[in-house]
């Protein structure tokens, strides 16, 4: 089944790299930018699995973590942290933090010094729902969308490259 993944990243490469990754085994992936974003896309379409940056420089991570584990539609949707940038993982997922994570709800952090899409989707594997959506999250067949075909009610923001 392919699951629907909503990634929450702000930089654009990283964001392709993962995008990638879930797309050579079988799933898709969505992005959001900020709290507004996913949460709209959360309740417009639904997902099966969040996947978050550690740290986001405009959004707090931990709302977003806890809209969705306290959100009554979202309340069941697998919440996993990543990050694949060792001085990023030294300052963003100390054990204090990690532990607040998962008592706030997070399934799982994957951490790796660099990106490897072999180790991250090992990693990201079991997190998967087995009852991922036959269809795409927009109700019909597969297909491949870009989030940019979408609208937001956000204002404009610039992505970090």
């Amino acid at each position: 089944m392919v699951a629907q993944i909503l990634v929450l990243e702000e930089d654009n490469r990283q964001f392709e790299q993962i995008k990638q990754c879930l797309q050579t085994n079988g799933h898709k992936a969505w992005r959001a930018f900020t709290i507004a974003e996913a949460f709209e896309f959360l309740r417009k379409y639904g997902m099966d699995l969040v996947l978050s940056a550690v740290n986001l420089e405009n959004s707090d991570v931990f709302k977003v973590l806890h809209g969705v584990t306290n959100g009554e539609q979202q309340k069941n949707l697998a919440f996993v942290f990543y990050c694949t940038d060792k001085e990023r993982c030294d300052r963003y997922a100390t054990s204090g933090i990690m532990a607040a994570g998962k008592a706030l709800g997070a399934r799982k952090y994957i951490l790796l010094s660099g990106f490897d899409a072999n180790r991250f989707w090992a990693e990201l594997e079991d997190c998967i729902p087995q009852n991922a959506q036959k269809n795409d999250s927009l109700g019909s067949q597969i297909t491949t969308y870009s989030l940019s075909d979408f609208s937001w009610t956000d204002p404009p923001r610039k992505a970090a490259s």
